[in-house]
């Protein structure tokens, strides 16, 4: 006998935000992950999409866009848990937006899914451009009549308030064409970012060793943070639902452990300019490549000390591989460069317990993936952003894990000091927008703010 998946309550309360008299197009689901964001949003394709065969449209069907990493989490979970709706789930990942364009003629798309919606940024992006193009081929080929968007994210605002702009944007417009409009409107994008975010000075100096006649200067305009937090959260709370994951299961504890290696940065890494992107990013690699014979050390301590299984994340992949050189028969590696076919047998391998310890890069395995299975994690070099960690400890912090979580992070020196109180910044623009949505209820025109 199948077993039947009941909504929880705060299921129930999307759906129920998502069907509401004069709801806007699109919905954002703002859960903490590991609250059934992708079950949710398929429960409401089921009743979408009935709701327009009712209405006499023969084969309505609906598009699911999210990053590659997540295609087999869409085809299981809706296989599983509602394999009805097989037919109707037309998938494709972000990279593949133009490919989806040429599919659109063939298709009568009712209903767009965007998973991990927080991958849709500014107007100028490679990204965007082909998002409106899918727009305008919906609105020219069925005029996405009775169509409804629905975004999901657990980590929306990774660095400034003007990340919330596209998701506005693509939302609340009062048609799909209007949408792909705004979406590229790169006025509207600047009304946004002078009002809701802050404005911060920065110059660097590139060549700081060489002649002077050889240096060269710049200086710009950075925006971060939130600026008139009040005014962004009544514009919100028309569109997003908000939903702390403590608020609404019970986890066990999850403990964080810093692992210090005493590692000295040499000179050229405490110099380095944070505000050159390019040049730090070579930086860090080298310092990386410093760290990971301490890992491979501190993993062999790991296997010898007890029989747990093991999630390792690093930037690159250079230190996880060297991991499966160490121990060939333990580790099995997720970063992208494996075919889809391997990626997924490496995946349910390490769930079945056939091996110790599973290493990914945060690109390739932070988001989508359930390994619950594990209960210690390891942390190689740290994303830029709080919400890429958050996703990677997720993988094993989430929904169904019966036991407590411990995360260890390797840190060497101040290098590692000077990330993590950037990762903290951010963590800090997040947390204001989401004590705004709990404590706001003002009810006003969006377009009298924006």
């Amino acid at each position: 006998m199948a077993i039947v998946i009941k909504p929880r309550e705060h299921q129930k309360e999307f759906m129920d935000f998502f069907n509401r008299p004069n709801a806007m197009m699109g919905t954002i689901a703002w859960h903490g992950m590991g609250l059934g964001k992708t079950l949710t949003s398929l429960w409401l394709a089921r009743d979408h999409l009935k709701k327009l065969r009712d209405m006499g449209i023969e084969n309505p069907k609906f598009m699911v866009i999210m990053p590659k990493s997540a295609l087999s989490v869409w085809k299981v979970e809706c296989h599983k848990n509602t394999p009805d709706l097989y037919k109707s789930m037309v998938l494709y990942p972000y990279s593949q937006l133009h490919s989806a364009i040429k599919s659109l003629k063939y298709l009568d798309i009712r209903m767009i899914i965007f998973d991990e919606c927080h991958y849709l940024k500014a107007p100028d992006t490679d990204r965007i451009k082909r998002l409106a193009d899918l727009f305008n081929e919906l609105y020219r080929v069925n005029r996405f009549a009775h169509g409804r968007i629905i975004g999901g994210t657990g980590t929306p605002t990774p660095n400034t308030a003007s990340e919330w702009y596209i998701p506005w944007a693509m939302c609340c417009a009062p048609t799909l064409a209007e949408s792909a409009s705004r979406i590229l409107d790169s006025d509207r994008f600047e009304s946004w970012r002078h009002t809701f975010s802050q404005k911060k000075s920065v110059s660097w100096t590139v060549g700081k060793r060489r002649p002077k006649e050889q240096q060269r200067r710049g200086h710009a305009t950075k925006y971060v943070g939130i600026d008139n937090e009040d005014k962004l959260a009544v514009l919100l709370q028309q569109f997003v639902h908000f939903k702390r994951v403590e608020d609404c299961i019970d986890l066990p504890e999850s403990q964080e452990f810093t692992v210090d290696l005493g590692l000295p940065d040499d000179k050229l890494l405490k110099d380095a300019n944070i505000e050159e992107p390019e040049a730090y990013t070579a930086l860090v690699e080298r310092l990386s490549r410093a760290k990971t014979p301490h890992m491979l050390a501190w993993v062999k301590e790991f296997l010898e000390d007890n029989d747990e299984q093991l999630v390792v994340f690093a930037m690159n992949r250079h230190p996880i591989e060297e991991l499966v050189k160490a121990y060939p028969t333990h580790v099995r590696l997720v970063t992208g460069a494996e075919s889809n076919v391997q990626r997924a047998a490496n995946i349910k391998d390490f769930q079945d317990g056939k091996f110790r310890i599973i290493a990914m890069t945060y690109a390739a395995g932070s988001e989508a993936l359930n390994l619950q299975n594990a209960r210690y994690s390891l942390y190689h070099g740290y994303f830029w952003t709080d919400a890429k960690i958050k996703q990677a400890m997720a993988r094993t912090k989430r929904q169904g894990q019966a036991r407590n979580t411990f995360h260890y992070f390797l840190v060497s020196g101040e290098n590692d000091k000077r990330i993590l109180s950037a990762v903290r910044t951010k963590e800090e623009t997040t947390t204001t927008i989401e004590n705004l949505l709990l404590n706001t209820n003002k009810i006003l025109s969006l377009d009298d703010l924006i």
